[in-house]
Parts: C-alpha cells; sequence; structure tokens
C-alpha cells in the first residue's frame, strides 16, 4: 500500500558553479535528514511517473531524497514554452507525491564533467530535477529539423559527433556525455540508480532506449543496485498496479499533464495508451551496451549484441520497405509519421497487423 510521506519543513537551496562551493547532492540528503538517495535517468518529463512508478512513489513515501535527470528537453520540435511547461510539470507531480502545495522550485546550476546543467529543488529539498535539455529526438530518434536534426539515438549510434542542449548551455561528444553522467552520479552519490530499458527489439520510444544506454555505460563503475524499466512495450503485459498506488500514480501524473498539453487530449487522464502504461510497471533485464562504431574513417566494427533472455513482446520495426500481409508496409506508416493532424506524434489509419502503425505515439 502506497502511504504519503509527511510533510518536511526543511527549505533548502542549491546554489550553482562547483567554483562557488554548490551543495552536492549528497550533501542536500544529508540536510534534509534523507536516510538514502535514488537517481532517476529517464529521456523525457513524463517516463518516471509513466514507467518507474509506483516505485518512484515508493522511494518519496519511504523518505529517500530523488535525484531525476532528464535527458532531453522533452520539447518534440516545440518552441520553448512547451518544454519549459514540462519541467514545470514534472515539479508539480513531485509536489503532489510529497503532500506539498504546487508552488515554484529553487532554479541553479551543476557543472558535470565541465558541462553546465539547470537543476531544480523542492521547497523541501528532497527531490533534485537535472535538466540537460538535449533535442527531443521523436519517436523514431531522428530529430526534428527545428534542432538540426540531432538526438540521442543518432549521437549513440555515431551518426552525428556532438549533441547540444537546446538552450545554448553545452555540448556533448558521446564519451562527454557518459563522462557527465557519470560525474553527475557521483554527484548525487545514490544507493541505487533506476534507468530505462537499453534493449534493442522492444515497442518504445528511441530516446528511452538510449537514455537507457547512455546511463548504463555511465554506470560502469558503479557499485550500487540499478533496474531498467520497460517503456511503451508494457502495455502487453498484465496490469500489475491497483488500488492505492494505481490512484497515487494516476495523481501525480494529472498534476503533471495539468502542463503538458499533449498528454491528455479528453476530459479523463489518462486515457488510451496513457492509461494502460499508468496501470503497469515492469522491469528489464539488463546487461552491458554493445559499444557504437566511432565516427572515424576506418571504424572497427562492433560486436554482436548480447542475445536478449527474455522474448521480445513485438517485433523491432523495419525501416526497409516491406509490407506486411495487410498492405501496411513500415514505409508507408513512416509516411504517417506526424500526420492526420496531429503534429509531434503519429496517427496511421492502417491495419492491427502492424502495432508500428495503428498506434499514435508521442514522447
Amino acid at each position: 500500500m502506497f502511504t504519503r510521506p509527511a510533510r518536511a519543513g526543511l527549505g533548502l537551496i542549491i546554489t550553482s558553479g562547483l567554483a562557488f562551493g554548490a551543495v552536492s547532492a549528497s550533501d542536500a540528503a544529508a540536510a534534509a535528514d534523507c536516510p538514502t538517495t535514488v537517481l532517476y535517468v529517464s529521456a523525457h518529463q513524463d517516463d518516471d511517473l509513466l514507467f518507474m512508478s509506483p516505485d518512484l512513489l515508493e522511494d518519496v513515501a519511504s523518505g529517500a531524497c530523488i535525484v531525476t535527470v532528464f535527458l532531453t528537453a522533452g520539447d518534440d520540435g516545440r518552441s520553448a514554452s512547451y518544454w519549459l511547461g514540462r519541467e514545470r510539470g514534472s515539479q508539480a507531480a513531485y509536489a503532489n507525491m510529497l503532500g506539498l502545495p504546487d508552488t515554484e522550485w529553487e532554479q541553479g546550476a551543476e557543472t558535470f564533467a565541465g558541462r553546465t546543467a539547470s537543476i531544480a529543488t523542492s521547497p523541501d529539498g528532497r527531490i533534485t530535477e537535472v535538466y540537460l535539455r538535449l533535442p527531443d529526438g521523436g519517436f523514431m530518434g531522428d530529430g526534428y529539423a527545428q534542432t538540426g536534426d540531432e538526438s540521442l539515438r543518432r549521437l549513440w549510434d555515431a551518426t552525428i559527433p556532438t549533441i547540444s542542449s537546446i538552450d545554448a548551455g553545452a555540448t556533448y561528444t558521446r564519451q562527454g556525455l557518459i563522462d557527465a553522467l557519470a560525474a553527475l552520479t557521483g554527484w548525487a552519490a545514490p544507493s541505487q540508480v533506476r534507468i530505462q530499458d537499453p534493449r534493442d527489439g522492444q515497442y518504445d520510444h528511441a530516446d528511452h532506449r538510449a537514455a537507457g544506454r547512455f546511463s548504463l555505460a555511465a554506470l560502469e563503475s558503479f557499485s550500487g543496485t540499478v533496474t531498467a524499466y520497460r517503456g511503451y512495450g508494457a502495455v502487453d503485459e498484465p496490469a500489475n498496479v491497483t488500488g492505492d498506488s494505481l490512484a497515487a500514480k494516476t495523481a501525480a501524473l494529472q498534476s503533471y499533464a495539468a502542463y503538458d498539453p499533449l498528454l491528455c487530449r479528453s476530459e479523463v487522464c489518462p486515457s488510451g495508451e496513457a492509461a494502460l502504461w499508468t496501470q503497469r510497471q515492469y522491469t528489464a533485464p539488463l546487461s552491458s551496451p554493445s559499444p557504437s562504431p566511432s565516427p572515424s574513417p576506418s571504424p572497427s566494427p562492433s560486436p554482436s549484441p548480447s542475445p536478449d533472455p527474455s522474448p521480445s513482446p513485438s517485433p523491432s520495426p523495419d525501416p526497409s520497405p516491406s509490407p506486411d500481409p495487410g498492405g501496411c508496409g513500415w514505409c508507408e506508416c513512416g509516411a504517417c509519421w506526424g500526420g492526420v493532424g496531429v503534429v509531434g506524434g503519429f496517427w496511421s489509419g492502417c491495419g492491427a497487423r502492424d502495432r508500428w502503425c495503428d498506434r499514435w505515439v508521442s514522447g
């Protein structure tokens, strides 16, 4: 059963810049009288709420300090007003879980491996959010023209040499992003880290998969517990979040949705697949991510990925033009991306034989 934590009375300000004596997350945890710290790393501002909860709810209820890192701005190719709203929505969701009023958080900045990121801290000092604000890559991970077609997937695959935050805060190489996440982990000093599913062959957003891979690479020297969580594909499993946990998870998500107009498009919130994700939480098996080729003139071949010990619930989409028996080829569905009056997702009229076509998807 989920029990809401008692409201704490401690206020904490985290100042910006290590050179100015900034407070580390471990110091903040001590000041907030937290028994432990849990680090969450996700691609978008609702991923922890949808896919890593009710574990998130239980961490908050236990009195732990939480450091949540959002790798992308979750911009969906849109203006700053949208992605800043998503950040504000995440703060509202955590306030709901803490039993605090929805008020502005303390803003600051931190430097990780030479790159500066914005942070925000809850009024009671227990929750710290870190915003790298890298470009949203879209469902397939191809990026958006508005942000130079940059994406986490393309950086991991060495299709692009660097990626830059959309607020002009920092530029990362592939190894630079891994180093920054490793430095951030040391700064947070968590006992446990929760990440997204890094595996191939899953029905999921490309940003989710890439976030899991970068996280896992950065945690190579981490000695604590690491747990990965399945994303979109969890809808194929039985509902396993019920009762008080479902009510608390839904309430937090609704607090977030007040700032994200794309999540709830009807009077019922959440609805559709978002409602199905809310009713589920499933972990994923972990193994070290396969290295990607270096962007050099003569890259060494990449080793084959380790076989997935558990069968995939759904096939990975084939980007080549190979129509299925129902006449719904991937190329046809790809052409539906962003179409049919839906901005920032896709809705295709293709038949149910091709699950990659008959779903509407938004980051």
